[in-house]
């Protein structure tokens, strides 16, 4: 991994290589530069700890992969195996937390529910749907 990178992008443990091109006025002048450009060698890969699904960079569900869990016991699973910390470091990639359906579905009802004329038919319904979903 090599990529150029903005200084305010640069987190703590990231191996970084920093370029400056100085073209000297004089034999052995020195120039202590502050800026110049960064480049990213490698980044740590940091585990989650907070228990739950989540999506990796390197297998997402939107092509078909199967999302990743952390138990309560900090062990990693998919598809019914376990797979190690080093692993997961290794080969899944930035993990994203799945939200939970209730948590979307909350959202999504009451977005709807503010296009809806309140009192109406279809506003009841949308009420029902939120006590059946929401609190799943």
């Amino acid at each position: 991994m090599s990529e150029a990178i903005k200084r305010e992008d640069i987190r703590k443990g990231d191996k970084v290589r920093q370029s400056f091109d100085y073209t000297a006025s004089a034999d052995g002048a020195v120039w202590y530069l502050n800026g110049g450009t960064f480049e990213l060698i490698e980044r740590p890969v940091m585990l989650p700890t907070v228990k739950g699904w989540y999506q990796g960079s390197n297998f997402p569900l939107s092509k078909g992969c199967s999302p990743y869990c952390l138990n309560d016991d900090g062990s990693w699973g998919v598809g019914g195996a376990t797979m190690t910390p080093e692993y997961m470091r290794r080969h899944a990639g930035e993990l994203t937390l799945l939200r939970p359906v209730a948590e979307v579905a909350a959202e999504v009802l009451a977005e709807i529910k503010a296009l809806v004329y309140p009192g109406s038919l279809l506003s009841d319904h949308v009420d029902a749907l939120a006590t059946k979903w929401v609190t799943k």
